[in-house]
């Protein structure tokens, strides 16, 4: 038999792969220019508000989607509800997995999930359809959302603020990392 056939699989490979805490490297294209790092925080901070902005703004759209879907508002107000819900019962387990898989493995599968789940709610054709798309949307918006956070702190521990004028960025990285009057 050959190496090939006797080796494990690449599913497997994988899966112990991250469970040893690998995580993808950056693209080498953009790894080595000097604003890598705001890259990184411009990213995630958008992709907090937009988890943030999708929370919130269905609030706006509840009337409409009365009228759309001809129910009542104690029946729409579950695409709300549905959201925050999710979102509430699937932070722990996204902490747990960050912890075996990675975070920048959940933080990208998280965003993956929140694109694939907004365009969904967008197709919903019924109510029961955009509720249960809305959980969906709950779920990877709380990958989004928790990573965000995290991978900008741990951006600013490894000192990416250094380069900056002191007064620019010294608030809001204290604020990020918890430093704020500490010496």
């Amino acid at each position: 038999m050959s190496e090939r056939t006797t080796g494990p699989s690449r599913p497997i490979r994988l899966v112990s792969a991250l469970r040893g805490g690998w995580e993808p490297a950056p693209a080498e294209f953009i790894a080595h220019r000097s604003y890598y790092p705001w890259v990184v925080v411009g990213t995630t901070c958008i992709a907090a508000f937009i988890g943030q902005l999708d929370a919130s703004i269905v609030q706006l759209t509840l009337p409409k989607l009365e009228h759309h879907f001809l129910a009542r508002l104690s029946a729409v107000s579950w695409v709300a509800i549905a959201h925050q819900l999710a979102f509430a019962a699937a932070l722990p387990v996204f902490a747990r997995l960050a912890a075996s898989a990675g975070r920048k493995v959940m933080y990208l599968s998280g965003f993956a999930l929140f694109t694939i789940a907004s365009a969904l709610c967008g197709l919903a054709s019924d109510l029961a359809q955009l509720i249960a798309f809305r959980i969906l949307l709950g779920i990877a918006g709380c990958g989004t959302e928790f990573f965000a956070h995290a991978r900008v702190r741990v951006r600013a521990r490894q000192k990416m603020f250094r380069r900056c004028a002191p007064g620019d960025v010294a608030l809001w990285r204290d604020d990020l990392t918890g430093t704020a009057g500490e010496k």
